[in-house]
């Protein structure tokens, strides 16, 4: 995905001109030293898609097509403005962790001001990308264009844009963006986020030409009140499984005063769909941490069901960049009909230098166990026996050699619930300060042991529980040496089954 930033930098300067970086990308000046800027940032991900310069946003029109995985997202030029020429942004992968950059895929034209969020679907053999497009005479709308090449780098906006030019009659509320699709039959149908005046709701319609489109009602309305859904959705995605059930999820947003409030989080939905209704049975949190947003789900030519979601960065606009998707995300539901989510497969052929620290056990006065374990781009995988009195146990993570940095990533057997604890995780970037106790519920009974699997990518820290129960991603901007890692255990002993390391490299 990067060519030697040197290189780069060396042409611009010698020919005082844009450079060609792959086919049809083109850089200046400018962007050629901003690259050669964050491709020596000891902080930019190594496994995670990131992006090479400027913003990546919201995960779009996640697609495999003819082998060939696709990764479209929301990207802002320049850095600091999020207001004006949003744009999708695209990578190609053939394994879903080596990420190549290609040209922007989908960018304003003269209607419109901003493209942004939506979803793909094959249509007469072809991909369809649906966007958000948003102008002076529209505030948002549901638009599309046409793929016409296989490597979906050449895209043509319909010239009719938008297909729906308004909300339903006499629905009142707000919010017309963020289009879903998928196929039944020889119809398209497609999911919109949107409020009304008693809550967020999504808005189901469908297509036989992609042109005129029916509307069914809400798929599902939600209500404002305490332990409610929220006022506004955004970023919908909707599928099912075989045994029958079906899943909604979508961002939920609240506001005080106008803005947006701290409540806002990725949830899903288990439920029932009939007569165009969702009606839902369950509700759980996406992530464990809250740390993520925009989740979107696709199936893969496998018949897997894989997910991506935003990670927020924290990092400020002279870093270069901003933003990362979480690791690729295999969803699978468990016989209690919850998702189940694991690092899709193909992350084994990354791993490498595999260490054993066999069984332990551990009291709170213990220390420095692994002193001899380093690294900021890597597998651990800790097997803790089940029956521990520990009221805290886990690990130390990004620990500095004088212990004023570190994070600590542990399960709180008294609160049932993983923490992300992140306020020694380092000075620079968006570190918070307060606890969330009403986030990273897992319940573990008498007899289950508890696993933690934990990635680390540079400023990133992904987390899964027990295989796949749960799963959550932070960042955190610890010092370039601070590498430590370490097991703890507070209030009481754990014994240790194993402990597992591999490095990770693309």
């Amino acid at each position: 995905m990067k060519k030697n930033p040197v290189y780069i930098l060396c042409c611009i300067l010698a020919f005082g001109c844009s450079i060609d970086l792959n086919k049809g990308i083109t850089i200046s000046k400018e962007e050629a030293m901003l690259r050669e800027q964050v491709n020596n940032d000891y902080q930019h991900p190594v496994y995670h898609a990131s992006p090479p310069v400027y913003t990546m946003g919201d995960p779009n029109g996640l697609i495999q097509y003819k082998g060939v995985y696709h990764l479209f997202y929301q990207n802002h030029r320049p850095l600091h403005d999020s207001v004006s020429n949003t744009h999708w942004g695209h990578f190609t992968s053939t394994d879903l962790f080596h990420w190549k950059e290609q040209p922007v895929a989908i960018s304003p034209e003269d209607t419109w001001k901003q493209c942004y969020s939506g979803s793909t679907v094959i249509y007469n053999d072809k991909p369809v990308a649906f966007f958000t497009g948003l102008s002076d005479k529209y505030p948002e709308v549901p638009c599309i264009a046409f793929s016409k090449d296989d490597d979906l780098n050449d895209w043509e906006q319909y010239e009719k844009n938008p297909i729906i030019a308004e909300r339903p009659v006499g629905l009142p509320g707000g919010g017309f963006r963020d289009p879903y699709t998928w196929r039944e039959g020889n119809r398209v149908f497609m999911a919109l986020a949107s409020s009304t005046n008693i809550g967020g709701a999504v808005l189901l319609y469908s297509s036989e030409d992609l042109v005129n489109w029916k509307y069914h009602g809400p798929l599902y309305q939600g209500v404002i009140e305490p332990g409610g859904e929220g006022e506004l959705f955004e970023c919908p995605s909707f599928y099912s499984f075989s045994n029958g059930l079906y899943i909604l999820s979508y961002n939920k947003l609240y506001s005080i005063n106008g803005k947006i409030a701290p409540a806002r989080r990725p949830v899903y939905m288990v439920g029932r769909y009939e007569n165009y209704k969702f009606t839902p049975e369950y509700q759980a949190d996406l992530d464990l941490f809250n740390e993520s947003w925009a989740p979107q789900t696709f199936k893969d030519e496998k018949g897997r069901y894989i997910q991506f979601a935003l990670s927020w960065c924290g990092r400020t606009d002279d870093a270069g960049w901003h933003g990362v998707q979480t690791m690729p995300r295999h969803v699978t539901m468990g016989d209690d009909n919850r998702l189940r989510f694991r690092p899709a497969g193909e992350h084994q052929s990354l791993l490498h230098n595999h260490r054993n620290y066999g069984g332990m056990k551990i009291t709170q006065s213990d220390k420095n166990l692994l002193k001899d374990l380093k690294g900021d781009c890597m597998k651990l995988r800790v097997v803790f026996e089940p029956g521990f009195d520990a009221k805290k146990l886990g690990l130390i993570v990004r620990k500095s050699d004088d212990g004023k940095e570190f994070t600590r990533i542990f399960y709180d057997k008294e609160e049932k619930r993983m923490v992300a604890d992140r306020t020694h995780g380092g000075a620079e970037g968006s570190i918070y300060k307060n606890d969330r106790f009403e986030r990273g519920q897992v319940e573990l009974s008498e007899k289950e042991p508890l696993v933690i699997e934990v990635f680390l990518d540079k400023s990133i820290i992904e987390v899964f529980v027990n295989d796949d129960v749960a799963a959550g991603i932070t960042r955190v901007f610890p010092s370039k040496n601070s590498l430590g890692i370490d097991l703890f255990s507070e209030g009481g002993s754990v014994v240790v089954r194993s402990v597992d390391a591999w490095d990770i490299e693309l």
